[in-house]
């Protein structure tokens, strides 16, 4: 509302005050005859020259910049207001504080989570937003005048007059400390160490007005809680068929890619869709193959520049030929069969990894959606560098300890250290650990672990070569129950598409 381009000074002298309410009674008809001149939106001449601003402005303007409009904020806040008793000491018992509103709080705060890009900046988002009370909402309108009046001493008198009780607002002090009023004496210091990996040893030193050293001794970190995946909903397998007989034959798999996704690699292997495009053994391909390699090495290996119009011309038997696809062969480890057994195609996303307990540490049987529809689950675990066929068989002697979903928690040890490298690009190493399963690659048997709030990352780690795998239900409330004993869920358990 009180934005125009004026001086430093001139603005400083102004104030907190209206252009109206600063210009001299013999300058106001100038200044309106010059605003009606020149400013042609009418909205923006009615604020211009306006001559005071009301109690009921500033609660449209506080709405309008600190409330969030968002149709499911407006929706919750509705459903709030509708099925809650609240006492009638609350005018607006009910406030919606929008993104911008809280990040620039916690800038101003100076919490130190919220200086990393991890997932605790939600945790100080939620502890920020229910702060934001009609009566901090004061303060902070109280602090933000006071700002404006820093640097013309004769519009400290009112100022003084409300806050008096306040000492972190009066001007003298906002002249040389630009200190925002915090929540409450306590807030910035007690949420950054809640926030950090050892709250205890950042609070049992000091004495807090709200905590005693028993209640202090008892707190933990922050574990962040995923919503673990646990549906086997989706596509059975991948559309795209191969042929069976040439998987039977080399484990590879043939896909047509278009030639501008193909790239040159350093050993001059063209490569595309994670396969190879290679010259035939009777090289029936010898004078495609020496066009596309002969484009991309002119192109710094990179097919989009050397075949911008996604296609490329060459001479064949006299006769011009233009090539826009090609075949690349790749490895397939573990494929699905369609069609009567005439074709072969990818599997669609683990479901979930079964763990067993054999006399080399834990094996696991990855499951596939293809896997549920069938009569019974597959019983072979993954082995490092091994075709399908060569695979582990589980035997009767080995243990089923339970099933890893994505996203489900666990604690991990392992006797060799784990390396784990902060979002900062430090590293630290650790013996054990609490995390989430994210997945395992079944070429190599290795498995990975998220960070429960994304501060760090964790080295892929051979299933085989963990001494401990412990897995957790955790509450919407942080409690951590140790799943001891679970059954093995069957095809009859899952929804899924076919």
């Amino acid at each position: 509302m009180n934005k125009v381009v004026t001086s430093t000074m001139n603005n400083q002298m102004k104030g907190n005050r209206l252009p109206m309410q600063f210009l001299a009674p013999e300058q106001q008809a100038g200044y309106t005859e010059l605003v009606q001149k020149t400013v042609k939106s009418f909205r923006k001449r009615q604020r211009l020259l306006k001559p005071d601003f009301s109690a009921k402005d500033c609660n449209r303007w506080q709405a309008r910049n600190l409330g969030d409009h968002r149709y499911v904020n407006q929706i919750l806040s509705q459903y709030f207001r509708q099925n809650i008793t609240f006492r009638p000491v609350y005018h607006d018992p009910v406030t919606s504080v929008n993104a911008r509103a809280v990040s620039k709080l916690l800038q101003r705060f100076s919490i130190r989570s919220i200086q990393q890009p991890t997932d605790l900046r939600y945790a100080a988002n939620a502890v920020v937003v229910g702060c934001t009370v009609p009566t901090y909402l004061k303060t902070l309108m109280q602090y933000s005048a006071a700002r404006e009046v820093t640097h013309n001493e004769t519009l400290w008198t009112d100022f003084e007059r409300t806050a008096a009780t306040d000492a972190a607002l009066q001007p003298a002090n906002l002249k040389v400390r630009n200190q925002m009023p915090l929540p409450w004496p306590e807030f910035r210091d007690e949420l950054n160490a809640r926030l950090s990996d050892d709250p205890v040893g950042l609070m049992i030193t000091q004495r807090w007005s709200q905590y005693r050293p028993s209640e202090i001794k008892a707190l933990k970190p922050v574990f962040v809680i995923r919503t673990a995946q646990h549906h086997g909903r989706g596509e059975v397998h991948k559309e795209t068929v191969f042929s069976a007989k040439q998987y039977a034959e080399t484990g590879m798999v043939v896909q047509r890619v278009a030639i501008k996704s193909l790239k040159l690699s350093k050993d001059q292997t063209i490569t595309g869709a994670k396969g190879v495009y290679q010259l035939a053994a009777d090289g029936s391909n010898r004078v495609v193959y020496d066009a596309i390699q002969a484009a991309l090495l002119a192109a710094n290996g990179d097919g989009k520049q050397a075949f911008p119009e996604g296609q490329l011309a060459v001479q064949v038997g006299g006769q011009t030929k233009l090539v826009t696809k090609v075949k690349v062969a790749k490895k397939a480890t573990l494929v699905t069969s369609v069609g009567h057994h005439r074709g072969v195609a990818s599997n669609s996303r683990m479901v979930r990894v079964d763990l067993y307990q054999t006399e080399h540490g834990y094996a696991g049987v990855p499951i596939y959606p293809a896997d549920l529809v069938r009569d019974e689950l597959p019983n072979k675990a993954i082995t490092a560098r091994k075709p399908y066929a060569q695979w582990d068989q589980i035997t009767a002697t080995d243990t089923f300890v339970g099933s890893l979903y994505p996203n489900d928690p666990v604690h991990i040890t392992r006797e060799r250290a784990i390396r784990l490298k902060s979002t900062n690009g430090s590293v630290r190493k650790v013996t054990e650990l609490d995390c989430y399963f994210a997945k395992i690659n079944i070429s190599n048997n290795s498995v990975t672990f998220k960070a429960h709030d994304g501060s760090y990352e964790i080295q892929e780690l051979a299933l085989s070569s963990l001494a401990s795998l412990q897995k957790y239900r955790v509450s919407y409330l942080g409690d951590q129950h140790l799943v001891k004993h679970e059954g093995q869920r069957t095809a009859s358990a899952y929804h899924v598409n076919v």
